[in-house]
Formats: structure tokens, C-alpha cells, sequence
């Protein structure tokens, strides 16, 4: 089976976020639009119940067979689905990032260094991550421990990890954020949109908020918000029947990673995209296409999280004075808040000035 054919979702959140509900909603939406579904059940859940507990063990020794044990049921899963004929989702309940929002930065990158790994080759594992809000923020009258006994969390400790395994996932190519507005049906309406959307069911859609704004102090936002920042090269491709094409080079610090997209706009706020990753060698063969019309785009990209929103800053090299906010959103409802931190000059979302397509044009003017 082609590795395309494939898809690796991550679930995610703090405790009492209705990861269960979700998990049980999801195998049932797909598996009567025919998909094959896989589901990696929680490693840490298991282990805990089954008496390797943090208590007994210590932490450390606790997150380092965690990540091992993760690593290998997921690696079976993968291969798995290898044999599979059809389309096949695999959804994760809890990925290998999220050891590092109970460990901290230091002790897991020591875990992952011992299993010959990096942060960019964890990130890569999944196809996409979907955050579940925590109920300890903002649905507070929810929030319990007895849907999980393993779960011991109070609510502020709650919030807590919440907020550290969102940082530990901010940088996934494709992270989304559902928060706890309107009711829990509301909530797990907005996950089972957000699968249909990565997936491809009807359509993959990209629904984004685009800002003009004053260039801010990105060491800022960095040191407040956790902001993992990157470097983007990105070229368009001769393409035909009104279908943007383009590749992407993104430099990390442990590696470069390579993306080839198609796009097709639907209306002003929608577009038809289809995103894969690809090889240096497929990225080089690409190149050979590149369109003469359109200029190289470098821009760094930063990825923050602002009040449950998960934002992308561009700073490009040829604007000296202004940046471009983008909010990616689960759907079109949802309401942006825009931070304190932040300029906006005005909304361009359906200014196509602003689009990188029409920025990356020869002899254009900004």
C-alpha cells in the first residue's frame, strides 16, 4: 500500500479533555465512510493500571519506558497498516511529545538522545495532532477524575500539563486547538470536522484568519510564549487548470524537512489542499519545474499559542516593517482573539495581495 493512502492522527489535551468520547465517535464516523480504523490506545494509562506507576518507579524511569513502550506499539500499528488494502487512519491516543510536558525539555531529549532520536523525527511520525482542551479551562463544572483512575490531576495541575503538552506539540506542521466553546457536543462536532478536514472527507480544507501587522519583537514572543521559530524556503511550480502548486524546504535544527501542495480556492476562506511530505531527492526533481515567474520565498516562520489559538507569524525578509499573522481555525464559527502583543494594521484574509503566491511574483511591489 502507498504510505499516502495512510493516515497517522494524534489525539491529545490535558485530563478531562473527552479524548474518550472523541476516540469512540471518530471509529464510528470512519468506519461507515469506510475507512479502516487503528486505534493506539494510551501507554501511560495502561501501564499505571497495570502497577508500573510513577509512585513505585520515580518519573523518569517511568517517561523512559513510556516513550519505549509508546515507540514500539506504534511502530507495530504502522507496519500493520502496511497490509491493509483501503484507506486506513490511525488515530494515537497520546503521542511521543507528550512525555516532554512531564519531564521537561532536558530529561527528554536525554530519553529520546538514548533511543537515537530527535524531536523533528517524533514530530514526523504523525500526519497531524488535535488538541483537546482540557475542561479544568473553561468548562470547569465538567472536570473529574472518575472517568479515569489513573487520572489524579486537580484542576489548576490540570491546566498545567494542558499547557505543557500544548507547548511540547507547537511546531507540528498540522497541530490543531479545540477549545471548550459551547457544549461538549459542540466540542466533539469540532474534532470530527477536523478529522474529516485532514483526511480528506469530503474535501481537506484550509479555513485561515490572514492579519497585516506591525513587525513585533519576536524575542517576545519566544520568551513568553514558547515559540519554536523556523526557517521556510518555498517555490512554485509551473502549474495548470488554476492549481497552485508549490514546495517547501523547512530548516530545523536537527534536520530539514520537505513539503509539496496543490491548492485550489473554494471561496475567499476556504481552499481545496492537499499537503504531503516528500524526499530531498523528490524536492530537488521538483525544483527542476520551478515557475520563472515567481521569485523564491524565505520567511521565518514562528508557531505560538495564544489563549487556546494556534497561530503562524511570517516574517518575511523583503518586508522590513510588517508581518503576516495567520490563524489556523476548526472551523468558520470560530471567533479570533488576537493577542495584546500584536499590531494589526487590517484583516487582508481576502486581500490576494497578500497571499504568498501573489508576494512570490516577479517584480511585484509590497
Amino acid at each position: 500500500m502507498n504510505k499516502k493512502e495512510i493516515h497517522t492522527i494524534v489525539l491529545t489535551g490535558g485530563p478531562c479533555a473527552g479524548k474518550s468520547t472523541a476516540l469512540s465517535k471518530i471509529e464510528k464516523l470512519l468506519t461507515n465512510l469506510g475507512f479502516n480504523v487503528l486505534l493506539v490506545n494510551e501507554t501511560a494509562t495502561e501501564l499505571i493500571l497495570n502497577g508500573l506507576t510513577i509512585k513505585r518507579f520515580g518519573l523518569v524511569y517511568f517517561q523512559k519506558v513510556l516513550t519505549e513502550y509508546l515507540l514500539q506499539k506504534e511502530n507495530t500499528y504502522f507496519e500493520s497498516a502496511k497490509l491493509i488494502n483501503g484507506k486506513t487512519v490511525i488515530i494515537c491516543d497520546r503521542g511521543a511529545m507528550d512525555a516532554k510536558a512531564y519531564v521537561g525539555e532536558k530529561i527528554f531529549k536525554s530519553i529520546i538522545k538514548n533511543l537515537h532520536l530527535t524531536e523533528t523525527e517524533l514530530m514526523n511520525r504523525y500526519d497531524a495532532v488535535i488538541h483537546l482542551t482540557t475542561a479544568a479551562d473553561g468548562a470547569e463544572e465538567f472536570y473529574s477524575n472518575e472517568s479515569n483512575s489513573a487520572r489524579y490531576e486537580s484542576i489548576e495541575e490540570a491546566k498545567l500539563v494542558d499547557k505543557e503538552i500544548l507547548k511540547a506539540w507547537t511546531g507540528h506542521n498540522k497541530l490543531r486547538i479545540i477549545s471548550n466553546n459551547g457544549t461538549f457536543e459542540d466540542k466533539i462536532n469540532a474534532v470530527l470536522e477536523t478529522v474529516c478536514s485532514i483526511i480528506g472527507v469530503p474535501k481537506p480544507m484550509e479555513i485561515e484568519r490572514k492579519f497585516l501587522i506591525v513587525k513585533p519583537d519576536f524575542n517576545y514572543i519566544i520568551s513568553n510564549y514558547d515559540a519554536k521559530h523556523y526557517k521556510i524556503v518555498q517555490d512554485y511550480l509551473i502549474s495548470e487548470n488554476n492549481i497552485e502548486r508549490r514546495v517547501r524546504k523547512i530548516f530545523k535544527p536537527d534536520g530539514c524537512n520537505y513539503y509539496y501542495t496543490e491548492k485550489r480556492n473554494i471561496s475567499d476562506i476556504k481552499r481545496f489542499e492537499v499537503e504531503r511530505k516528500i524526499s530531498e531527492k523528490e524536492y530537488l526533481t521538483y525544483l527542476e519545474f520551478k515557475d520563472p515567474n515567481f521569485k523564491t520565498i524565505e520567511k521565518e516562520r514562528f508557531y505560538f499559542v495564544y489563549k487556546n489559538q494556534y497561530f503562524e507569524l511570517d516574517n518575511y525578509s523583503f518586508m522590513p516593517d510588517t508581518a503576516i499573522l495567520e490563524l489556523e481555525m476548526a472551523n468558520e464559527n470560530q471567533t479570533a482573539i488576537i493577542p495584546e502583543f500584536i499590531d494589526v494594521l487590517k484583516e487582508v484574509t481576502f486581500n490576494p495581495k497578500y497571499k504568498n503566491y501573489n508576494l512570490a511574483k516577479i517584480n511585484k511591489k509590497h
